[in-house]
């Protein structure tokens, strides 16, 4: 899962790195906090199968190039636990630290039923870094196939505004196939990440 975060992660970097570079400092016609997140369709998954037979995969949507909307960047990988597992595990950020080595720390700020706000902060070779997120954790529909659903919305911190959409479908009671889509606006971010805009 450390593997995982960390590709999401660079990949989030250099694709909203290179975005802001294009851009001019006008506002924003679209915000990655509530642009429609598409993610990988099940047809699509179906023609990805050998490729997930090896790995991780991961695209890139660019639902509008003719605007200024960010690409969507979509990861999917097959994973050796059950899907209420891996639910159970996404679904509690504050223990993230105990199996992501780049995770310092994650505090939990408030709590309800379906929702958690924390902060997190972590270290990436010499920077520091920290944000605030929002988790939302939806019932599962009923359905032997059906998925976990969860969205991370990025609030604030060094890696900008965004959001990301987590979905878990049960694959066998051993496995099951994690869906992550997600879109990073780091305009607002560290100004390390975009200190092409002086």
């Amino acid at each position: 899962m450390s593997h995982l975060i960390r590709l999401v992660t660079a990949l989030a970097v250099f694709l909203a790195a290179a975005q802001v570079q294009a851009e001019s400092r006008k506002a924003p016609a679209y915000d990655a906090r509530r642009d429609r997140l598409e993610g990988i369709s099940k047809v699509e998954l179906a023609g990805l199968a050998p490729q997930l037979d090896q790995g991780p995969v991961a695209l890139v949507e660019f639902a509008n190039m003719d605007a200024d909307q960010l690409p969507a960047i979509n990861v999917a990988m097959r994973v050796g636990v059950s899907a209420d597992q891996l639910t159970k595990l996404i679904a509690d950020p504050g223990n993230y630290p105990k199996f992501m080595p780049t995770v310092d720390s994650v505090e939990v700020l408030a709590r309800s039923d379906n929702a958690i706000v924390y902060e997190w902060s972590f270290d990436l070779a010499v920077l520091h870094l920290r944000g605030r997120n929002t988790m939302t954790i939806y019932k599962t529909a009923p359905g032997k196939d059906s998925a976990s659903r969860i969205t991370i919305d990025s609030d604030e911190g060094d890696m900008g505004r965004g959001r990301f959409s987590i979905r878990v479908y049960p694959q066998s009671p051993k496995s099951s196939l994690l869906l992550v889509s997600m879109r990073l606006d780091l305009r607002e971010a560290n100004y390390v990440a975009h200190h092409d805009r002086q």
